[in-house]
């Protein structure tokens, strides 16, 4: 069974065609639309807004950690 977690995928319709073949008709594999303004991807590829900077980090799970090190003085 094909196992994948991608959060931003592109394919081109050969591709697709492949992918409907062999995944999406066996319920292996879901395509559905992602408005613009909610690609996760966007925080790897663009410069972001701070707002979806932090959005966009929390959707994939990440978050701040301090390194316990202070060095302001």
């Amino acid at each position: 069974m094909l196992k994948m977690d991608l959060q931003h995928c592109t394919v081109t319709i050969k591709q697709l065609s492949f992918l409907h073949e062999i995944h999406i008709s066996k319920g292996e594999a879901v395509i559905r639309y992602v408005p613009t303004g909610d690609m996760v991807a966007d925080i790897l590829t663009k410069p972001l807004t701070h707002e979806k900077h932090w959005k966009f980090s929390k959707a994939m799970g990440l978050r701040l950690h301090s390194s316990g090190s202070d060095k302001t003085g």
